[in-house]
């Protein structure tokens, strides 16, 4: 089963060009350099790259990254990353800096942003301007599949009309494919019935069918998708289907 893991932050690189002409104006910001998406939390990942120019009579250059994510229908909130809240400072007589910041173990669904703070200081550690910038936004989505009973149907069997034809239409609303599960039809007074299938890809749909006993009009029937949790899914909520027997 899928288990949240702390966030990983990589070794950032630190970009440190030779002296350039400083302009009056503070000139800095922050893009998104690279946003991975995996199945495995590991892999999944996020980078940003600071930007910022020297000004007249500064003396040194700082930076400082806050990362934020915001769920579905949520509202941006800070992450707590670690060495994230730290002023990075640049090496002194340099004309331009930037840094990278790379985050891992990212938990989904979400999107993923950076705030830079941007500060220029004199000789004397006194702030001479400052500046704040926003990156662009990683999304990362949750790319495990998502099995669910859609329609349970009841159906004469041709020739025995003491049997019917129970029929569970299977899908996989994920994003990547679903390997072997089971589906299973719970009727009143009988035993399970259970299916293997050997796997789903997304958006697909499965036709599991089953003859039994002919149920009771208005008796409780169910269909359970993945009963034994052998799938690791995105919703794991919507696997049982409950409909009455038709009349």
């Amino acid at each position: 089963m899928h288990r949240p893991r702390a966030l990983a932050v990589l070794p950032a690189a630190v970009l440190l060009a030779v002296p350039a002409g400083a302009g009056a104006a503070p000139r800095a910001g922050v893009e998104l350099v690279s946003c991975t998406p995996a199945l495995d939390p590991v892999a999944r990942s996020a980078a940003f790259e600071g930007r910022m120019r020297a000004i007249r009579r500064s003396a040194r250059m700082q930076m400082r990254f806050t990362l934020q994510s915001r769920a579905p229908g949520g509202d941006w909130k800070r992450v707590a990353a670690p060495g994230w809240q730290a002023w990075l400072t640049a090496q002194p007589g340099v004309g331009r800096y930037a840094y990278v910041r790379t985050v891992q173990n990212l938990p989904v669904p979400a999107r993923y942003r950076t705030v830079v703070r941007f500060r220029w200081l004199d000789g004397k550690g006194r702030r001479l301007a400052r500046r704040l910038a926003v990156s662009p936004a990683c999304r990362q989505p949750d790319l495990r599949p998502d099995l669910e009973p859609r329609r349970l149907e009841v159906l004469r069997a041709p020739g025995q009309p003491k049997l019917r034809r129970y029929i569970v239409w299977t899908g996989n609303a994920g994003l990547t494919a679903a390997g072997p599960f089971t589906v299973v039809l719970r009727l009143p007074g009988q035993p399970e019935l259970v299916t293997p299938v050997a796997g789903l890809v997304p958006d697909a749909r499965e036709f599991i069918t089953f003859t039994a006993p002919a149920c009771t009009p208005g008796e409780p029937l169910a269909a359970a998708v993945d009963a034994g949790a052998t799938v690791d899914e995105r919703d794991e909520e919507d696997n049982l289907l409950a409909a009455p027997c038709p009349d």
